[in-house]
């Protein structure tokens, strides 16, 4: 019942990203400070509801929650070869993603030093590749019943966290895929928790979110030149002839807030 009661409401504020991508957040305005983010990539089918637990801790703790929609689905060319209509994450969608964080920083006055992507069975795997392709995006990643397909990782990702759950029995990923992405990604120097649950299937791990956003503060991205779009911000201020308020970060001190600002 409360997987459907998140789903509707999650529905009633389905916005688009200027990437293309449906999504839903919580809060739906910015708030006064900027405040951690961390978006959600769900499983094969597209169900966001399973997040309830995760998105509810995180709202707790002053996230700004976003659950995306892929625009992956039965079509080969976005990476599907299971031959079904499912909507599932695939490469097409890695550049929305992406982008959609930095909408999402700029826009809801998200923390471009703290934002989190996080993904279940299809969406996790996604969200391994996608955070570790672009450290410039993200600070960790949250994977649950995934793994990691990626058989090269640059220097930069070395300063991640990767959270990894799965279940011994899991038969829908077999527990051996999250066993070797944990073992991976350590030995590229990543800091990794690898949370093992014996006897259990391809869940969602509801009661290990606490210990997630306990472990998560630690991860504060240091702010790299380009990362937020203002060049955008800026063309279309000079468009409408209007004004742009900018910030900068100081590289003397990347943990104070009080740096960013000037």
């Amino acid at each position: 019942m409360r997987h459907l009661a998140l789903l509707v409401l999650l529905l009633a504020q389905d916005r688009t990203s200027e990437s293309g991508l449906k999504y839903s957040v919580n809060p739906s305005k910015p708030g006064p400070r900027r405040a951690p983010v961390i978006i959600f990539l769900h499983g094969t089918g597209g169900n966001a509801g399973v997040f309830s637990g995760w998105a509810a801790e995180a709202r707790k703790r002053g996230f700004i929650v976003v659950l995306p929609q892929s625009t992956g689905t039965g079509d080969a060319k976005a990476g599907n070869t299971s031959g079904d209509n499912m909507a599932r994450w695939a490469e097409v969608d890695e550049p929305k993603v992406v982008s959609l964080a930095r909408e999402i920083q700029r826009t809801m006055n998200g923390d471009p030093k703290r934002t989190y992507l996080a993904g279940y069975s299809n969406g996790a795997f996604h969200a391994v590749i996608f955070a570790l392709k672009h450290p410039d995006a993200f600070s960790a990643l949250l994977c649950i019943g995934g793994g990691c397909n990626l058989a090269s990782l640059s220097d930069e990702t070395k300063r991640l966290g990767a959270y990894i759950i799965h279940g011994t029995a899991d038969n829908a990923v077999p527990f051996d895929a999250g066993q070797r992405a944990s073992d991976q990604l350590k030995k590229h120097g990543l800091d990794v928790v690898f949370r093992k649950f014996d006897r259990r299937g391809h869940d969602i791990f509801d009661e290990e979110a606490k210990a997630f956003f306990d472990w998560l503060p630690k991860f504060v991205r240091p702010y790299v030149p380009g990362s937020i779009a203002w060049e955008g911000d800026l063309a279309k201020a000079k468009e409408k002839g209007g004004r742009m308020l900018a910030w900068f970060w100081s590289a003397k001190d990347e943990k104070s807030e009080l740096a960013d600002y000037f």
